[in-house]
């Protein structure tokens, strides 16, 4: 009986496993959608949400990022490391950003600039 009950337990672990992982789930999947700025602060803690309210990033399921808003309207490429706790974007004007990755859902975006300390917090569109 008791061989059966951990026999029993083992398997219903493995289904859990191998069920609850989703590709879908992964970093630069969760990432590639549409995405609406809802706050930004500097790291000194200056709030630059109005600045970039109504701001739009799209990041494409082929790596490509569009960002559209006041006064913006850039393109460019991105990339997301392995571990998904970073992403990198390239602007087509040659500039390139380095972002830790802080909150990460399929409705809940949020990312620090590592060289310039800003944060930023999106919400899928």
């Amino acid at each position: 009986m008791k061989k059966l009950f951990a026999f029993s337990i083992n398997l219903l672990l493995a289904i859990m496993v191998f069920t609850g992982c989703n590709s879908s789930d992964k970093p630069k999947d969760l990432i590639a959608k549409k995405w609406t700025v809802t706050t930004a602060t500097t790291k000194d803690g200056t709030d630059r949400t109005e600045d970039l309210k109504g701001t739009v990033i799209d990041f494409g399921k082929d790596g490509k990022v569009i960002v559209k808003g006041k006064d913006l309207d850039e393109t460019g490429t991105y990339t997301v490391s392995e571990d998904g706790k970073t992403f990198m974007i390239n602007q087509s004007n040659g500039k390139k950003a380095n972002n830790d990755i802080l909150t990460l859902t399929k409705d809940k975006f949020s990312f620090k600039d590592i060289e310039g300390g800003m944060t930023i917090s999106m919400e899928s569109k």
